[in-house]
């Protein structure tokens, strides 16, 4: 596995560079907003959706509840049969639809961790008492790694630290996303 390239030195991460700094916050706020927006994007659409979902569940709940009650009160059950197990099949559809629904919720967390981060980094950057100091960036580094909400995640973070390049170290992350994919749950 191939490793990420060190620094040979930190002049670059100098203090004096304000501009290298000026401009590493100005494309971190910039990868930030284009998260944001992303998220506020497709946040609505989400919602009208989720909320189109939970409408079609209630009425395919009620035609069922009607259905099943019909079936008790009429000895002659013509297609009564055929409309409560074809809401069933609809409701186990429904249900699949649903990992969609897991999907997005963990996308817009880790879009909206990623921009946390570059946040706080944009904030470190902005320090030049702390721009080389070692310990600053690990409690940058330690409190970006208790964000992560699954283990794919936290191998991920862990990977890179470790200088994995990012090719293997996603690799080595979606393996134990694989894994766990039949556990997706809303977080």
């Amino acid at each position: 596995m191939s490793k990420a390239k060190k620094p040979k030195d930190n002049k670059a991460l100098s203090p004096d560079n304000g501009l290298l700094v000026q401009e590493l916050a100005l494309f971190m706020d910039i990868s930030s907003g284009e998260l944001k927006l992303a998220m506020n994007d497709a946040g609505g659409t989400m919602r009208q959706l989720i909320q189109t979902f939970m409408t079609m569940v209630t009425d395919v709940q009620e035609i069922k509840i009607l259905a099943e009650a019909l079936n008790k009160k009429s000895a002659a059950n013509t297609g009564v049969n055929e409309i409560i197990g074809a809401c069933d099949k609809y409701l186990d559809k429904v249900q699949a639809g649903t990992v969609g629904f897991q999907f997005y919720d963990k996308l817009t967390q880790r879009l909206r961790h990623a921009s946390k981060s570059m946040q706080r980094v944009k904030d470190l950057l902005h320090a030049p008492d702390q721009l080389n100091d070692e310990s600053a960036w690990q409690v940058l580094k330690d409190d970006i790694h208790q964000r992560y909400n699954t283990e794919e995640d936290r191998k991920l973070y862990q990977a890179i630290i470790e200088g994995l390049s990012i090719d293997d170290a996603l690799s080595k992350a979606s393996k134990q996303g694989k894994k766990k994919k039949k556990d997706i749950e809303l977080f």
